[in-house]
């Protein structure tokens, strides 16, 4: 007989106007395994009560939400890593958060959330690496602790993501934790500089280093951003990378 073509559901996480938020944006979606399986997802909650509109540095903080039924249905919103210096009287607001991007570590059963805080108007200014950490599959989250302090210079307020780190599988290095990421280098946001790289921990997300290996655009007026990264079965690296061409850059044609 004929077959039947699948039948495909569509569920909203997230929906504008939400507990006052003007949008959610920037997800990262990771699968917690066991028992009593779940999924969690974050996103960006930007805008309203405090600050206006949908502007990319407007998130007051990281909306979470979990499910328990494989996504058919999904639980309340709950908040995480709200800046202490968030503040809307400016705009873009101070303090703002972006990028988080989970990951779930098999080896130690913990949950990893990364994300940026207070980057203001994006390389004029970088903000600094925050890790929010459970040990409860996400149920509760430990304080936060800062990523990037040791960095070089230059490094500090690296954009995770966005997306998903990963936790290596195969090879000598099994079990390394690596987050994709990003990093403006201005002095201004048109035409900029950027950045792409890895950074990664050895020792159960206790201290991380940034990867020798380094990605920038061959033209400085363009940009180069937002990786993502998959192990590859020989256990090597896959990134893919935004290039991020800057229209605003008059003295470039735009691509063909």
């Amino acid at each position: 007989g004929r077959a039947q073509a699948p039948t495909v559901s569509v569920t909203g996480v997230f929906s504008p106007g939400e507990h006052g938020f003007a949008c959610f944006r920037v997800p990262s979606l990771v699968a917690i395994p066991g028992d009593k399986p779940r999924l969690l997802a974050f996103a960006e909650a930007r805008g309203p009560p405090e600050a206006p509109g949908c502007h990319d540095m407007s998130a007051k903080g990281i909306a979470l939400k979990s499910s328990t039924t494989a996504g058919r249905t999904w639980g309340g919103l709950r908040l995480l890593g709200v800046s202490p210096a968030w503040d809307a009287r400016s705009f873009p607001p101070a303090g703002g958060v972006h990028n988080p991007t989970a990951l779930w570590d098999p080896t130690r059963r913990q949950l990893l959330l990364h994300y940026v805080e207070g980057t203001r108007i994006f390389g004029i200014v970088n903000g600094t690496t925050w890790q929010l950490r459970s040990t409860d599959g996400g149920a509760s989250f430990l304080p936060r602790e800062r990523v990037d302090a040791r960095f070089p210079a230059g490094l500090h307020g690296l954009y995770p993501g966005p997306g998903a780190g990963i936790a290596l599988a195969t090879g000598a290095k099994r079990g390394r934790l690596v987050f994709p990421a990003f990093v403006f280098q201005g002095p201004r946001y048109f035409p900029t500089q950027e950045t792409t790289l890895a950074y990664y921990s050895d020792d159960g997300a206790k201290t991380f280093q940034v990867s020798t290996s380094r990605f920038s655009h061959a033209r400085p007026n363009d940009q180069f951003d937002e990786p993502a990264v998959v192990e590859r079965a020989d256990g090597s690296l896959l990134f893919s990378i935004r290039g991020n061409y800057s229209l605003k850059d008059k003295r470039h044609k735009a691509w063909p």
